[in-house]
């Protein structure tokens, strides 16, 4: 059985996901969950600064310099001053709408999810799905995407499975795994849909946590 922090940086659907998210193209959930998982695999970023000198060199060799307002910069710094000041209006004074056991998360989710919460006016609870496993929905901006979080007792197992839609899923504490493959904290499992999934067991010493996204998405 192979350990995997992460998916093949050779994997195709790995690379083109870090590439769109370089390129600023990804939906808001996919988004977070990358900019997650860059903050819990530091060494993934790698192939982010390729992406971003690429398309810097592109950019000057390719586009026309434009011409900016006076205020331009005014502007943008006032805009960066209203976002903090509306991210501090919704984090200071409260407690974190979601389970106590879940004391760190990395800084995008936690952002996306005090955001999303405030919006709907809703907290989260674990609700059991199965003995040992305990999950609870997330409300999400697209109507096409589902988010979640899964909480695994060590050592317990999921069903087999077969993927109706593509799935992105984030491993944020423990481990999880199958007979050919383990993922640890930080590793990013992209699954296409109409494919079969093994049976997936939890770390026997930690069990697992992990954020998973699905929806009709390529």
């Amino acid at each position: 059985m192979s350990q995997n922090q992460n998916l093949s940086y050779q994997n195709d659907l790995y690379l083109s996901l870090l590439a769109e998210y370089a390129a600023g193209c990804l939906p808001v959930e996919q988004r977070v969950i990358v900019s997650a998982h860059l903050s819990l695999q530091p060494q993934a970023r790698g192939f982010i600064r390729q992406c971003e000198s690429l398309s810097a060199a592109l950019i000057q060799q390719h586009c026309p310099p434009v011409s900016m307002t006076a205020n331009a910069l005014e502007h943008v710094l006032d805009c960066i001053d209203q976002k903090a000041k509306q991210q501090r209006c919704t984090e200071e004074g409260k407690c974190a709408p979601w389970p106590e056991d879940l004391c760190s998360l990395p800084h995008a989710i936690e952002h996306y999810l005090l955001e999303r919460l405030s919006q709907a006016r809703q907290t989260l609870q674990w609700h059991t799905d199965r003995p040992g496993i305990d999950r609870f929905d997330i409300p999400v901006t697209c109507k096409k995407s589902q988010m979640g979080m899964t909480k695994m007792a060590p050592g317990c197992d999921t069903a087999r499975r077969e993927v109706r839609y593509s799935e992105i899923t984030l491993v944020l504490n423990g481990g999880l795994g199958n007979e050919d493959e383990e993922y640890y904290t930080g590793a990013l499992i992209i699954r296409e849909r109409e494919k079969p999934v093994p049976v997936v067991h939890a770390c026997k010493k930690s069990g697992c946590v992990y954020i998973r996204l699905s929806g009709a998405f390529e």
